[in-house]
């Protein structure tokens, strides 16, 4: 599905090089197929660049991080695991995600261990 988008993207950064050297003064015209792959490079340049801040943007998570982290040590210092995991569960980013993860797993194998230097292991 990727590879599909890429493809889309790339005709149309194309297209619309070609259509900025086709309408160009003479003069730019002389750069001949160099302006058109040079415009490609920007307009594909632009819109990985936009696409990345986006992701990176969305991977922040919501609220901010102190926050985030106090309301889940409380909830570990508290006993209230439950409390920790849907702390993570709201805020959502790539921390809470991989903090929620280890909660989650601590939560299933806590049952299991004998001891908690085994559960620690």
């Amino acid at each position: 599905m990727k590879r599909f988008i890429f493809f889309i993207i790339f005709l149309a950064s194309v297209g619309v090089s070609y259509v900025i050297w086709d309408n160009s003064p003479e003069y730019l015209k002389q750069g001949g197929p160099l302006l058109v792959i040079g415009l490609t490079l920007f307009f594909l340049t632009f819109t990985y660049t936009v696409e990345r801040a986006l992701v990176l943007w969305r991977a922040a998570g919501k609220g901010g991080v102190t926050k985030f982290i106090r309301s889940v040590k409380e909830g570990i210092q508290s006993g209230n695991m439950d409390a920790a995991i849907e702390a993570c569960r709201k805020h959502g980013g790539c921390l809470g995600n991989v903090i929620g993860a280890g909660l989650e797993r601590y939560e299933m194998t806590k049952g299991t261990a004998s001891n908690e230097r085994e559960l620690l292991e």
